[in-house]
């Protein structure tokens, strides 16, 4: 069963935020985590921000889900290289701070997504112009080839010659 982050209640961006931000200040408690990780979070939870304050134009949600995609691959990667190899409380209790951040940023996903869509009037699917080649976004219309190598053929007024013509 695919997961499909549509059927998430709405969820305020604003408790969205809060989420990230308690996750967060808890998740940098610990002695394992590195300046970067604080670093790129705080950029993350700028963006939210932007994006909550400009709700007309789609421009601060597409960059705050550029910044959240890149933000989950920072995730793993610091929580995977910095996972603390003592087993305090407080250590352990901010790598599970961290790693509920990280699930939370799929939940954000889905609301960013939303208010891309809100703030476009439709128009857009709620993925950033970057990214759109990497991501289906599920149309069944065709695109249409145009050639522009070769100059188009008209054909003179009045024949009705047939599109292939066999050899004789």
């Amino acid at each position: 069963m695919p997961l499909d982050l549509n059927q998430i209640p709405i969820i305020p961006a604003k408790t969205a935020f809060i989420g990230h931000l308690m996750l967060i200040t808890w998740g940098i408690q610990g002695h394992w985590s590195p300046d970067s990780y604080l670093f790129y979070n705080i950029i993350y939870l700028g963006s939210i921000l932007w994006t909550m304050h400009q709700t007309e134009n789609e421009k601060p949600a597409q960059l705050a889900i550029s910044i959240n995609l890149a933000a989950v691959f920072l995730d793993i990667f610091t929580i995977y290289c910095y996972f603390p190899s003592t087993f305090w409380f407080t250590e352990i209790f901010s790598v599970i701070c961290a790693m509920g951040n990280l699930v939370l940023r799929f939940v954000t996903l889905s609301i960013l997504s939303r208010m891309c869509i809100d703030s476009s009037n439709g128009t857009s699917d709620g993925i950033p112009p970057p990214l759109q080649n990497y991501i289906s976004r599920g149309t069944s219309i065709p695109q249409t080839y145009e050639d522009i190598d070769q100059p188009p053929q008209q054909q003179a007024p009045g024949s009705n010659a047939p599109f292939f013509t066999p050899y004789r």
